[in-house]
């Protein structure tokens, strides 16, 4: 297959960079990759400045671009502007860290995913439930990728809607399978620091939750990757609550 790999860690993370290595053992990739770290840009686009990109060396891959932009920006433009094929399938990562939950609001590898859905594509996103560079891990979550690649991209799925797969960080004796499942809540201790030299000046901070949240049940990816599950989970950008429809239409507007 012709596969456009992006990811929101930036061009030269290291997730990406076993991703594609991976993935080119048996198919033809494509890199449009942002030049610098765009974590939690969510699905933005890049509207009051100019995009730029350049073409650059990337291992393993046929072609690769460097776009001064988000991932969104990377996948809308790397196929309207750049590839001269378009691709099978779209994949998004490797992300250093989850993407459960209520991180899929925030995310930029996700939102990568979804303007695949939304161009006509199918979308994959790919993270890992760790914070840090692990290259064992890396890899084994783009072997896992590879060797159920053709399956996800036959799924039959709505027009609007992604995969979103997380790896556990657990010993490869110890993962116990994929499961598909639904996304659940995974809060956070935000906390707004002054920076130590501009007390004007602040940094989100902050750490996930331990405690359950009260609407998640076991049958989430938040609850079913701390257990060792790999977890996929179809994901949509149609953010109308059908229900709230029902209740609207029963009073006077």
């Amino acid at each position: 297959m012709n596969i456009l790999v992006s990811n929101d860690d930036g061009f030269d993370a290291a997730g990406i960079r076993v991703l594609v290595a991976v993935l080119s053992k048996k198919h033809n990739i494509t890199v449009a990759a942002p030049d610098s770290e765009r974590s939690g840009t969510s699905h933005s686009l890049t509207f009051h400045s100019f995009l730029r990109y350049e073409k650059a060396e990337f291992p393993h891959a046929k072609e690769a671009y460097k776009i001064y932009g988000t991932p969104a920006d990377c996948v809308k433009f790397g196929m309207g502007n750049i590839m001269r094929l378009k691709p099978d399938i779209v994949v998004s990562g490797i992300n250093r860290g989850p993407n459960i939950g209520s991180d899929i609001m925030y995310s930029g590898t996700v939102a990568a995913a979804f303007e695949a859905a939304y161009l006509g594509f199918r979308g994959i996103a790919l993270s890992i439930n760790k914070y840090g560079d692990d290259i064992e891990l890396y890899t084994r979550a783009a072997e896992f990728l590879l060797s159920r690649l053709e399956v996800l991209a036959a799924v039959t799925l709505p027009h609007n809607a992604a995969l979103n797969i997380n790896y556990p960080d657990f010993i490869e004796s110890e993962i116990k399978g994929a499961v598909v499942t639904r996304a659940g809540h995974q809060d956070y201790s935000d906390l707004y620091i002054a920076d130590e030299r501009d007390a004007g000046r602040f940094w989100l901070r902050g750490e996930p939750l331990k405690e359950r949240h009260k609407h998640n049940g076991d049958d989430c990816d938040v609850e079913l990757i701390k257990k060792g599950f790999i977890t996929i989970t179809p994901v949509t950008f149609d953010t109308t609550d059908f229900e709230a429809i029902d209740s609207l239409k029963g009073i006077k507007l």
